[in-house]
């Protein structure tokens, strides 16, 4: 007889966007929201008890990890308390399976907290209390202080401080640096500039039309432009034994491993896992495959509605874009970030960066 395993089949991460508000007014957020076009659904916003209640809710169901965003999640006042009960939530592990039973342990579950670091709550005392957390932390740098305050409008010497506060209590770090026409320049120097700090987790960000960018696509930087920036920001990093990641898809036929001969290979997602192995719940409570994607399945408490209707599992079993027809490498990749093109009729075509690069589709 089969054995029953503990939790049904269920993703493992989920973002939490625990508020709508943010101290920053960067031009190319992506939140839903923020889409000056779109038709969003702003609602009150959950309180403290909620959030906290849904993430017990959450791990009984089999979630191991959360993301901590918002907006700026630190604008949440209550925010010390989510991650109290973050830190005081176990779940369970199954390391062993054998013909009679499984054997699973219990052991913390993990999170992330996407910030600007350039507020309040980012103080030397707190990054020291989340010092023995399973947790890291993503803090936005945009580019050095002038160029970062007039992209971002914000403080960069307090963010920056904030970097310094998270490296001396020894927290898992990791700069998150968008790349931008306006910055492309001076990329390179921000994280060198970090890497003196002694930041040694460089993630660089491809900003995509989604949110406020919707329907800016004139904003956007090349593929170009961004694997040059890809291979100085690489060697800067192979040179203090530093990671270098991208944190926004990108189509295997635009940036592949021959193009980046001769370096450290940063790593780069090509597939898509939101739906399946990640979700996502706004600050009201909606739920969404992922924090780009302005699709919305349902609302908590109803997870299991929510993540089967139709909108989601529609979502979550797309296809490729029509650019992407002929294209060898699809079982390589998503086609670019599902949230630029599904269910966008202006973008059908697919991710910009593959339809620029093979305007005339694939000759196989």
């Amino acid at each position: 007889m089969p054995i029953q395993l503990p939790t049904p089949i269920f993703p493992f991460t989920c973002a939490l966007e625990l508020t709508y508000t943010c101290n920053h007014q960067c031009f190319y957020c992506s939140c839903p929201w923020r889409d000056p076009h779109g038709k969003y659904p702003v609602r009150t916003p959950l309180s403290t008890d909620a959030w906290i209640s849904l993430v017990d809710s959450i791990v009984a169901r089999g979630v191991t990890n959360f993301i901590l965003t918002g907006g700026e999640p630190t604008l949440l006042p209550e925010f010390p308390h989510i991650i109290a009960a973050l830190s005081a939530t176990t779940t369970s592990q199954t390391f062993l399976i054998t013909p009679e039973r499984y054997y699973a342990r219990q052991y913390p579950v993990s999170f992330v907290i996407l910030t600007n670091g350039d507020t309040e709550t980012w103080t030397r005392s707190f990054c020291q209390s989340l010092s023995s957390l399973r947790c890291r932390i993503h803090v936005h740098v945009a580019g050095p202080p002038a160029m970062h305050d007039a992209i971002t409008g914000g403080d960069c010497a307090r963010t920056l401080q904030t970097v310094r506060f998270a490296l001396d209590a020894g927290l898992d770090l990791v700069v998150n640096v968008p790349v931008l026409p306006s910055n492309v320049a001076v990329v390179g120097q921000t994280v060198r500039d970090v890497l003196t700090l002694g930041v040694r987790h460089i993630n660089l960000m491809r900003v995509l039309p989604v949110g406020i960018l919707r329907d800016r696509p004139d904003r956007l930087l090349s593929s170009v432009a961004f694997l040059s920036a890809i291979r100085e920001v690489n060697f800067a990093c192979q040179k203090v034994h530093a990671t270098c990641e991208v944190g926004s898809l990108v189509p295997t036929c635009v940036i592949t491993g021959n193009s980046l001969a001769g370096l450290s290979q940063p790593s780069l997602p090509h597939i898509c896992g939101c739906g399946t192995i990640s979700f996502c719940i706004d600050p009201s409570g909606l739920i969404r495959p992922c924090t780009c994607a302005s699709v919305v399945g349902g609302e908590v408490p109803y997870f299991d509605e929510a993540l089967g209707s139709d909108l989601f599992q529609s979502f979550c079993s797309r296809g490729h874009p029509p650019v992407c027809a002929g294209c060898s490498l699809q079982d390589q990749c998503s086609g670019g970030c599902p949230a630029v093109w599904y269910g966008q009729t202006d973008l059908l075509a697919g991710d910009p960066w593959v339809a620029t690069a093979f305007p005339g589709g694939f000759v196989r």
